[in-house]
């Protein structure tokens, strides 16, 4: 009865664990864009502040958590991943072993054998192709393409297993070159927009305009006259009225940005997984061990800190 309390006590415990650490329940918790900040008093404003602050460090803290774990496995198997690496070139065991100990000229002669029987292509070969010309390196690819097709053609075997891995890893490739594409064009879009509302002539204006009275007001403090000091008051009523007047023209259209780009990232999720997924079998392939990655959702996770690093300005 006890060991089933503990198995059932363990099981929740990470559970809890897991859902405390997953983009969703970041995602669940995030601080939402507030509706006006123009209405917003300073202590509101605070709390605000104070709380994306503690929802910021949770982030960092499970992100590195995350970059510390990859790295540990990456150091426990780094050599398990080094031979991997090298078997799925053409090394055996034994070879990358003997690696280890062997001269510069070794290593090149032990590859550029391997190099000859997997890929029927000689180190020299591959030196000389960069003194090539564009026409000499075409003639070259025709005679060479031509010799590897009779050679599969003779041994239909040998190049099976290796094509197959290749053809594979093109086509991860174009996977993860469309979807980090879309992420750039995403994140321009978003950078666009932000900066459209930051350049505005007549916002810039808005702003010298206030930096301007600003500083009036600060030069002026201290013991001042009568006369100064219905200046200042007067001055300062200005100020107050330009940044109402700012805040109202420019302000909403910074949320809708922001929520946007909130809501933009809750639908990219999925994408933000996708890609780890690809990275981890382009990994496999490229090593034959197991990806250091770990449990996915760093991508997300790492999104929702952007967010959280642009509500730190919200206010600005």
């Amino acid at each position: 009865m006890k060991i089933k309390i503990l198995i059932c006590a363990f099981v929740l415990f990470t559970n809890v664990m897991q859902a405390q650490t997953t983009p969703e329940a970041f995602l669940a918790v995030a601080p939402t864009v507030p509706s006006n900040i123009c209405s917003m008093k300073s202590d509101q404003k605070k709390s605000f502040l104070e709380s994306n602050s503690v929802f910021a460090d949770k982030l960092k803290v499970e992100i590195e958590r995350r970059k510390k774990a990859s790295k540990e496995y990456l150091d426990k198997n780094s050599g398990k991943i080094k031979a991997g690496t090298l078997k799925q070139v053409g090394f055996d065991s034994t070879a990358s072993k003997n690696m280890e100990t062997m001269t510069d000229a070794e290593r090149k002669a032990m590859a550029s054998k391997m190099m000859k029987e997997k890929y029927n292509i000689s180190m020299e070969d591959a030196q000389n192709l960069k003194n090539m010309t564009k026409e000499q390196r075409a003639a070259w690819a025709r005679t060479h393409s031509a010799q590897m097709m009779a050679d599969a053609q003779a041994n239909p075997g040998k190049y099976q297993a290796n094509s197959n891995n290749a053809m594979e890893m093109i086509e991860i490739n174009k996977q993860i070159t469309a979807i980090n594409q879309s992420f750039t064009d995403k994140d321009k879009e978003f950078g666009d927009r932000f900066a459209k509302v930051e350049n505005d002539p007549e916002g810039l204006k808005m702003r010298k305009d206030i930096q301007t009275k600003e500083s009036i007001l600060t030069s002026m403090m201290g013991e001042v006259s009568t006369t100064e000091a219905a200046k200042m008051d007067k001055l300062s009523a200005e100020l107050k009225s330009l940044k109402k007047q700012y805040c109202s023209k420019f302000s909403p259209q910074h949320l809708v940005i922001l929520n946007d780009y909130f809501a933009y990232i809750k639908k990219t999720m999925p994408d933000y997984y996708k890609f780890e997924e690809l990275q981890e079998r382009q990994f496999r392939l490229q090593t034959g061990t197991q990806s250091p990655m770990g449990e996915k959702g760093l991508m997300g996770i790492q999104a929702i800190e952007g967010y959280s690093n642009m509500l730190k300005d919200v206010f600005k």
